[in-house]
């Protein structure tokens, strides 16, 4: 009898001793797959963070990291200034920039628009254009650099030659000579950098400043602007 009773106790020994260590063996896997686990989905979360496009300040991305196949849908998104033959998106945003940055403004602000316009093929020509504060040394003066910044890019110009199909930059718009202003004529509205300065030219070498086209649009869909907020 004692035998059995000793025998009993020494298999329920070894039973919970067993149960002890398969807890702890179990225990131990959960604990490594749930770590596992949060630090698959931490790097998720962070390649997730890190493949968001980067944008501006003004919440653009570079011109050289949008697709090729850049849609009108994805303009309006991006709060650009998107104009059709018969709409105009973020109209309020142009008007903004030419309040902000005309050259009789009490003060004139820096600000950027992103202007998306049509070929008469249906190619999107993106344009840049940036009002910029800027002051640089050079041979200990400083030089008022402030500006307009104009960058246009062509590159989906299908019809356009290979040489012309590019991102060019005009960073030599200073606004001590230029202004932005809203031109009617007939029945389109241009906007343009104007000279409101005549400039003593240096030399016949010296770089001749021109007015600039930045866009146009009919006038007739004026009264039909679509803002960011109503699309």
């Amino acid at each position: 009898m004692k035998k059995k009773i000793i025998l009993i106790i020494i298999v329920l020994i070894v039973i919970t001793l067993a149960g002890g260590v398969y807890y702890k063996i179990n225990h131990q896997e959960n604990s490594k797959n749930l770590s596992e686990e949060n630090d698959s989905q931490n790097r998720n979360e962070e390649i997730s963070t890190n493949n968001e496009p980067k944008v501006d300040s003004y919440g653009y991305r570079a011109l050289s990291e949008l697709p090729q196949d850049y849609s009108l849908e994805q303009a309006i998104d991006d709060g650009c200034v998107v104009i059709t033959y018969n709409k105009i998106y973020g109209k309020d945003k142009l008007d903004k920039f030419i309040e902000n940055t005309k050259i009789n403004s009490q003060e004139r602000k820096e600000d950027k628009i992103r202007i998306v316009q049509f070929t008469v093929e249906g190619d999107l020509i993106i344009k840049d254009l940036e009002y910029k504060k800027e002051e640089r040394l050079d041979d200990c003066f400083k030089l008022d650099k402030t500006g307009y910044i104009l960058t246009v890019d062509n590159t989906r110009d299908k019809f356009s030659a290979d040489e012309d199909r590019k991102i060019a930059v005009d960073d030599d718009i200073p606004a001590v000579f230029y202004g932005i202003i809203k031109e009617e004529k007939d029945d389109d509205i241009h906007i343009v950098l104007a000279l409101y300065a005549e400039i003593d030219y240096a030399s016949d070498a010296a770089k001749i400043y021109k007015a600039i086209e930045v866009c146009e649009y009919r006038k007739s869909i004026e009264d039909s602007e679509v803002t960011i907020m109503e699309e």
